[in-house]
């Protein structure tokens, strides 16, 4: 991460050096920005946020599965909705249309992790859960 000097005041002083970055942007004092480090924070916060709504999606799917094709275990259902509702609920303070756009790239392949998570818990044979995504990005995102 850049010079030595803003490295070592980044670990002393994290949110100092934030908002001492703010500040200078705040005032149009770009020359004396820490571009590099302020780079390297701003993809490790896409990152982060790619990462998050990536698992609240999949949190989301696992439950969706085991609710709709586990019946046996019927009496976890009422739990496993409030933890979609929560998701949901979280999910709704964080959506934008880029995220959307990455969801729908990647639903499929959250999809397949989530169909693996619910046979490990269900211990049902893979055939009784779908292959492909059986739930729309409109049903999962909905928290109504």
């Amino acid at each position: 991460m850049g010079n030595s000097k803003n490295v070592d005041q980044i670990d002393r002083d994290y949110i100092g050096w934030l908002e001492e970055q703010t500040n200078k942007l705040k005032s149009r004092s770009f020359s004396e920005l820490d571009i590099h480090n302020l780079v390297e924070v701003l993809e490790t916060l896409i990152r982060n946020e790619k990462s998050e709504i990536r698992n609240l999606i999949y949190q989301i799917l696992v439950n969706f599965l085991l609710i709709d094709y586990w019946q046996e275990e019927s009496s976890s259902q009422d739990y496993w909705r409030e933890e979609i509702d929560n998701f949901q609920y979280q999910l709704s303070n964080k959506m934008t249309t880029n995220l959307k756009n990455l969801l729908d790239q990647e639903l499929n392949n959250i999809y397949a992790k989530a169909r693996r998570s619910a046979m490990r818990i269900s211990k049902i044979e893979n055939d009784r859960f779908p292959q492909q995504c059986p739930y729309s990005l409109a049903e999962i995102l909905d928290n109504t």
